[in-house]
């Protein structure tokens, strides 16, 4: 047997002192609730949100939103203002060298603008002495002008107006629109679509998979489903009208379950009703698949 060489031993020694010196700074933050740091500390937090009392904007506000560290859920209000709720929630353990910052909400000219402002530093969270979570509900009039700027993921129900989303990171959830516009595009994440009807439409993603279900074209209308790296699943609600251009570079196509291609070979539009709107599905790495309720 090869005896170990000495460079082993000495990262085996390295690692024990890193877990030493983690426990005793654990003993000491459960005893003190404080250890000191050189660009920070750790120390025991109990994050409460503020309040934020029902704002009247009118029937069509626009609504802006910019916190790239929390998940966003929009639905429709149920009395015509605009409710915003901080359901974020820490609790335990944090090495931090900046503060939590509370959800600024803001009355415009023509709507509400929310945000976080920067918390001026790094938080790192100790697995088993701490838990969280990073959310804002929004409830707003249904034919709000909704656009999110920052967040890490989304989830928008039954909105009516125009409809733009950015996640820098996580998946974007969407259902029971009835829009001119919704443009959603995340970095990192998944994009679901179920019973969505719009004129124009695009949903992208660097690293996830789409799926669209029950979609609702119109005559005239552009769908554009774009994945770098994930495979598209497309349905349609009721019998469409539109030309379909679909193309992947790694994986198969199919339409109604059978088999038009593989890889990068070429594939003609598919063309299911009269053809009305334009719709193009995308992926650098995945498989296409699209169902059209028997119109072929």
């Amino acid at each position: 047997m090869r005896p170990a060489s000495p460079g082993a031993g000495i990262l085996l020694i390295a690692v024990l002192s890193l877990v030493e010196i983690g426990l005793a700074l654990a003993i000491v933050w459960a005893v003190t609730g404080w250890v000191p740091g050189i660009s920070g500390d750790i120390h025991r937090i109990a994050f409460v949100p503020r309040t934020v009392p029902p704002i009247a904007a009118g029937a069509v506000p626009r609504i802006t939103i910019d916190d790239a560290d929390s998940r966003v859920i929009v639905e429709p209000s149920s009395d015509g203002r605009v409710h915003v709720t901080d359901r974020t929630w820490f609790y335990g353990g944090v090495w931090a060298s900046g503060k939590i910052a509370q959800l600024q909400v803001r009355r415009t000219a023509d709507g509400v603008t929310i945000f976080r402002p920067s918390e001026g530093g790094a938080h790192w969270f100790w697995l088993g002495f701490s838990s969280f979570d990073r959310a804002v509900e929004v409830d707003v009039p249904p034919h709000a002008v909704l656009s999110i700027a920052h967040s890490s993921g989304a989830v928008i129900d039954s909105i009516d107006g125009p409809i733009d989303v950015i996640s820098d990171d996580g998946r974007i959830e969407a259902s029971h629109l009835r829009s001119d516009r919704v443009n959603l595009s995340t970095g990192d994440g998944r994009i679901m679509l179920t019973d969505v009807a719009a004129r124009n439409l695009t949903a992208r993603t660097d690293d996830g998979r789409i799926v669209v279900e029950d979609l609702g074209t119109q005559r005239g209308g552009t769908y554009d489903l774009a994945t770098r790296d994930g495979s598209i699943s497309l349905g349609f609600a009721g019998s469409p009208n539109a030309t379909v251009a679909a193309s992947t570079q790694d994986g198969s196509i199919r339409l109604d379950g059978r088999r038009l291609a593989d890889d990068d070979a070429p594939v003609e539009p598919i063309r299911l009703g009269n053809g009305a709107a334009r719709i193009r599905v995308a992926t650098d790495d995945g498989s296409i698949r699209i169902e059209t309720n028997g119109v072929l």
